[in-house]
């Protein structure tokens, strides 16, 4: 979109012919084609922290397992889901270690066919180490359209994404030929996907979307006083989101493909945390923190949380420690007496309100799925964090400024 569009990065799930012809390819007697996968990772654009990047700096897939459903062009249920191998339930595709542009192989390394018959629509998800992935399909009715739903509960650190397969301007050149008429080209367009497209170069073409929103964070000082090239230093040791939801169920269909929140009570909400992994030692004491190292550089913390998206603010936890003469610094809790070398600070990180550039309209003031924040710490002592919330690189919005009193 033009106006600040609200982001939504995407990995292109490419799933294309061979190279072969027709005639070349492994083509049974009975002249059904293969359903062959391949994958591109076009930019470093996606960070996840559960089973590790999608892409990650170096733009590389790394043996990500995706599920790939197929059903009848239209329907979804499970008497449309008659690809064998690949049934109701869908088929783990498997991708690439280390590749920039990555085969993917089915489980158990199988070989599948489009029946002779029939065109497909493909539909994919990727819920990282989410051990419950079992799908429900709500089967098309007089009135209704069917769709699948995926139960997921997320813990900060999982990537959701989802797809659906799409012509894109290319492979509809590719079949309306010398076609002239809106309506036989769509009579052409219908036929994808099939034996019948792959024989002209066409497989499904998917992009993975992101689900939920995604928090980056990094620390400088202040001043300069607060830095120290040896253990001195104020360390940040924790970052917890406070108080969050965290169950949902992602809903797959024809139409859309989208992620349903489910409310929870105050009893139910979660606190999501970040990774933070630096050992510091001192003396027989260990910890694992990230101290600022500059008044100028940002230094990152961890990878990032992931919550659910859609609020205006989220409450943030953030606890530190304190390093001094080479003595870890403690002090008196007023209300049980115990001596603690850990202090806490409360504030609230707000959304960046997201306005048209153009209009002055408002676009957005919550945090959207699919867009990536970044969340700069400015550390003044255990006292005084100001922090600054804003879109990364992948759109650009408008700069929020926080302090911990607002």
């Amino acid at each position: 979109m033009k106006k600040v569009v609200l982001f939504n990065v995407l990995i292109a799930l490419i799933l294309t012919g061979c190279s072969k012809s027709a005639d070349e390819q492994d083509v049974p007697d009975d002249g059904r084609m293969r359903i062959v996968m391949s994958l591109g990772m076009p930019k470093p654009e996606v960070n996840v922290r559960g089973l590790g990047s999608v892409g990650g700096t170096d733009g590389k897939w790394n043996g990500q397992k995706l599920r790939i459903l197929a059903f009848r062009k239209g329907k979804i249920s499970n008497e449309a889901a008659d690809i064998t191998e690949i049934g109701s339930g869908g088929i783990i595709a498997t991708t690439r270690e280390n590749a920039a542009s990555s085969g993917l192989m089915w489980a158990n390394d199988i070989t599948l066919y489009y029946p002779i018959q029939n065109a497909y629509d493909f539909y994919g998800y990727y819920i990282d180490d989410i051990a419950d992935n079992s799908a429900t399909i709500i089967p098309d009715t007089e009135d209704t359209p069917g769709k699948i739903v995926v139960p997921v509960q997320i813990d900060g650190t999982q990537d959701l994404m989802v797809a659906k397969a799409e012509l894109t301007d290319a492979q509809k050149a590719l079949l309306d030929g010398s076609l002239t008429t809106d309506e036989e080209k769509e009579i052409e367009y219908a036929k994808a996907y099939s034996s019948y497209t792959a024989r002209r170069g066409v497989q499904p073409n998917m992009l993975f979307k992101h689900l939920l929103s995604r928090l980056t964070f990094e620390v400088k000082a202040g001043e300069n006083k607060i830095l120290s090239d040896g253990l001195d230093g104020v360390y940040i040791t924790s970052i917890e989101l406070i108080g969050v939801e965290n169950k949902g169920n992602i809903h797959i269909s024809a139409a859309k493909q989208e992620l349903e929140i489910i409310p929870a009570s105050s009893d139910n909400l979660v606190n999501l945390s970040l990774g933070i992994k630096n050992q510091v030692n001192i003396g027989d004491f260990t910890f694992d923190g990230v101290k600022p190292t500059s008044a100028v550089d940002f230094v990152p913390m961890g990878e990032s949380i992931m919550p659910m998206p859609g609020q205006t603010a989220f409450k943030v936890k953030i606890k530190m420690r304190q390093i001094k003469d080479g003595v870890l610094i403690t002090k008196i809790n007023d209300s049980t007496g115990a001596v603690e070398n850990e202090f806490p600070f409360e504030t609230q990180i707000k959304a960046p309100v997201v306005k048209d550039k153009e209009t002055g309209d408002l676009i957005s003031d919550t945090f959207v799925t699919g867009y990536s924040y970044r969340v700069k710490l400015t550390m003044y002592g255990l006292e005084e964090i100001n922090i600054t919330a804003e879109l990364a690189p992948w759109k650009q919005g408008d700069d929020i400024n926080l302090t911990p009193w607002e």
